[in-house]
């Protein structure tokens, strides 16, 4: 019992040390954002590209979209001083699009 009671005081100050959590509606935006973008980039590079095209260019060519969005929404918010760059997000944004190109495939 005294362990558990460590871990949730550590796990606590963790919280509260950093503003910016792994779990909150930000990094669910940012997930789902990734997702759809990443299928819909991929669906419209298959009925685009030839059915010989190799896999993995079609996978590099659907995944540029939501990776070009997530670095520049990144570096926004560090130059504008409006948001705060948070590596979590990024997290996230390529975790939406891993999942999007499982889905889609």
């Amino acid at each position: 019992m005294r362990k558990l009671i460590i871990i949730v005081i550590i796990s606590a100050l963790f919280i509260a040390c950093f503003p910016d959590p792994f779990f909150s509606l930000d990094k669910a935006d940012h997930f789902m954002t990734a997702l759809v973008m990443t299928a819909a980039s991929s669906m419209a590079v298959m009925n685009i590209t030839d059915a010989d095209e190799s896999e993995t260019k079609i996978v590099l060519m659907s995944a540029a979209l939501p990776i070009f969005f997530s670095f520049s929404k990144e570096a926004y918010d560090g130059l504008s001083k409006s948001g705060t760059v948070s590596y979590k997000d990024l997290i996230y944004d390529f975790a939406g699009i891993i999942v999007g190109l499982i889905i889609v495939r």
